[in-house]
């Protein structure tokens, strides 16, 4: 699934660069293109062509989220989660599993 690969995906480059005290614009964009492959650096390339005014890695990755992830699909997830109930002999493991 897309949205869910793209959502681990950003979380993990999150915490590379993070680890790695990466904080230069252009290095942190440049991780990202390097990381995407197949139909998500396809979609990057039609999103920020040369000339994108969305330049900051931020703003890069926020957008790819919104592609890969629609607000509809947070509200879904959120009510998912919120309406979780363990059942009676659920181990903690399996009901977080």
């Amino acid at each position: 699934n897309d949205r869910e690969d793209y959502r681990g995906f950003a979380d993990d480059l999150e915490g590379y660069l993070s680890i790695r005290g990466i904080d230069e614009e252009d290095r942190k964009i440049s991780i990202l293109c390097s990381q995407l492959q197949g139909s998500a650096r396809i979609a990057y390339d039609k999103m920020f062509p040369a000339n994108s005014n969305i330049l900051t890695f931020n703003g890069r990755v926020n957008a790819l989220y919104d592609h890969y992830i629609p607000a509809e699909t947070i509200q879904r997830l959120r009510f998912d989660f919120n309406n979780m109930v363990q059942g009676p002999q659920e181990s903690p493991r399996d009901f977080a599993g």
